[in-house]
């Protein structure tokens, strides 16, 4: 069953890297590190020290991509490739086994994304996402945090953002808000972008800056792939 509850569970976390066709369809055969390392260690938006526990997932399976130490999925066409902007997915089974080397268990994102795939995983503890630095630490150090009396409050700052980054994901953000854009590029952007932008909180013409770059990098990039199948 591809659309369970599990799946519209793991998709009100917000996890990246999915086509608007493709969370339709439910459960895909195959996952990017992003999406991986959401459903793994989920968090709240909120939640700095669930962030930071995410980001160190990502990072440590994009390190393994490079290390050759978790088996990618090498059969993704150019065309996907090239509208998605990512070149290494992974199917449950090779992720199954990266984490069973690290020693941590999957998540039950991940159990359920296994098993909508056909493979059997044990069950496990249904747990809710990091919340803040209480649920993050566990409740012996709730405890002495409890005792300061004057706790030192820290300013995290995220990792920046490239622009190239920012302009893919907000030109995402109108695909998953059900925005059509046509294949070639034209200077008109599709009706409801400002509406995105609102909820992004930016001003729309920085955001429609934003979207008109990210469109033609997905148009330059379909190309090059289709010269690449072509050669």
């Amino acid at each position: 069953m591809k659309r369970d509850l599990a799946w519209f569970e793991a998709k009100a976390l917000g996890f990246p890297g999915l086509t608007i066709e493709e969370a339709e369809a439910g459960w895909p055969k195959t996952l990017r590190p992003v999406s991986l390392a959401k459903l793994q260690r989920p968090y709240t938006i909120l939640a700095s020290e669930g962030y930071f526990s995410c980001e160190v997932m990502r990072k440590a399976l994009d390190a393994a991509c490079r290390d050759a130490a978790i088996e990618r999925f090498a059969t993704v066409d150019f065309e996907e490739y090239a509208r998605r902007f990512f070149e290494n997915q992974f199917t449950p089974q090779a992720f199954l086994a990266w984490l069973a080397k690290q020693g941590e268990p999957p998540s039950e994102h991940i159990v359920a994304w296994a098993k909508a795939n056909g493979i059997s995983v044990p069950e496990v503890p249904k747990a809710a996402p990091v919340q803040g630095m209480a649920a993050a630490q566990g409740e012996a150090e709730t405890a002495a945090l409890a005792k300061v009396a004057a706790p030192v409050q820290l300013a995290i700052v995220p990792p920046a953002e490239t622009a190239a980054e920012r302009r893919d994901r907000r030109f995402q953000a109108c695909l998953a808000a059900g925005l059509r854009f046509p294949d070639t590029y034209t200077n008109r952007l599709p009706d409801g972008v400002g509406r995105v932008a609102d909820k992004e909180g930016v001003s729309r013409q920085a955001f429609s800056k934003d979207v008109r770059e990210g469109w033609q990098r997905s148009i330059e990039a379909r190309q090059a792939a289709d010269e690449l199948k072509q050669a």
